[in-house]
């Protein structure tokens, strides 16, 4: 009966939730037991099968982690870097950009052109070549599936 009436509890303020527009809610800040009962029988018609509260919450959890990667990343020098090795790669195998002898050759210029801005000095954003050449397998095997879907 415990589980049940936190489960009742957690849906009400799910619901709630929903229909005041916030994000999350806590239960136990403001919902008795018995509120949330009543609440929940006049919401539930309206909104369906109850749902996992946990899974909800897991769910909004990991949104909020992808989010926060995301946004780390896109700060990240490195990253950076590598997106624009990346545009530089891409360029020369189409033929319209720098060219280079190999792939060994352009992981070592990348590595000596993109710098990153560290205390005051540039430091080098890529510090590997052999990072960078491996990137550079990578993108080949994309450039091939592109072409191999592309009719």
């Amino acid at each position: 009966m415990i589980k049940a009436g936190l489960n009742a509890v957690a849906y009400a303020t799910w619901a709630i939730s929903r229909l005041v527009g916030k994000d999350s809610l806590h239960f136990s800040d403001f919902i008795p037991y018995g509120e949330a009962c009543r609440l929940l029988g006049g919401i539930q018609g309206h909104l369906g099968a109850v749902p996992d509260f946990a899974a909800l919450e897991k769910q909004r959890l990991n949104r909020v982690a992808k989010n926060a990667i995301a946004a780390k990343l896109a700060r990240d020098p490195t990253q950076i870097a590598k997106a624009e090795a990346r545009r530089i790669y891409f360029a020369w195998q189409e033929g319209t950009g720098e060219k280079f002898a190999s792939n060994a050759d352009f992981a070592r210029k990348m590595v000596a052109r993109l710098m990153k801005r560290e205390r005051g000095a540039d430091v080098p954003a890529l510090t590997d070549p052999s990072n960078v050449a491996d990137w550079c397998t990578a993108w080949k095997r994309e450039l091939i599936d592109q072409r191999t879907i592309t009719p």
